[in-house]
């Protein structure tokens, strides 16, 4: 018997919708915090001239869609949050989940250098920070909620189904044991 897990696909979906949610920010998030970088350096723009600065903005720009376009292309990969892990109290968290962090870790490695090629200084490191904003509709942690009660709900529709290809694994052996000849 091979039960169809109802919960798939609204995993699936949440999962495509943060992931979403995570490329819009992440453009913005990476945009704002390069400008913010760049206007409160001593050597930020008043060492660059118009065209500098432009070039300077328009890369920037670029740099955020490239990273935002590639991060929702690996995140909304259907399966992917199908393995979404509950932690020991049966709640998904972002931090927990590895293809999110590689992104996290990507923007942040991205920022770095570009400030670099802006010949800025890298220290503070940044460190991305998860958006609690409405973003075109969504709310993450409304999204990482309700993800986290599709997983608990998906993993005890496996653990149901488990129980039950092996109480009925185990009748099949007894009828046939009861109907062996002696």
């Amino acid at each position: 018997m091979n039960l169809e897990n109802p919960h798939e696909a609204r995993l699936r979906d949440l999962g495509a919708r943060i992931a979403h949610l995570l490329s819009a920010d992440i453009r913005t998030f990476f945009t704002e915090a390069v400008r913010d970088r760049l206007i409160e350096s001593e050597s930020g723009p008043d060492q660059l001239s118009d065209s500098a600065l432009s070039a300077a903005k328009l890369s920037v720009e670029e740099s955020a869609l490239r990273l935002a376009e590639a991060a929702v292309r690996d995140l909304e990969t259907s399966d992917l949050w199908l393995a979404a892990p509950l932690s020991d109290t049966g709640k998904f968290e972002l931090t927990e989940f590895q293809p999110v962090m590689r992104w996290v870790s990507e923007v942040e490695a991205t920022f770095e250098g570009q400030l670099l090629a802006l010949r800025l200084p890298p220290d503070p490191p940044l460190r991305y920070r998860y958006p609690l904003r409405f973003i075109d509709g969504e709310s993450l942690p409304m999204l990482v909620f309700n993800l986290s009660k599709a997983a608990l709900a998906s993993a005890n529709f496996r653990a149901n189904a488990e129980n039950q290809r092996s109480v009925q694994t185990l009748e099949a052996r007894r009828r046939r044991w009861d109907a062996a000849g002696t």
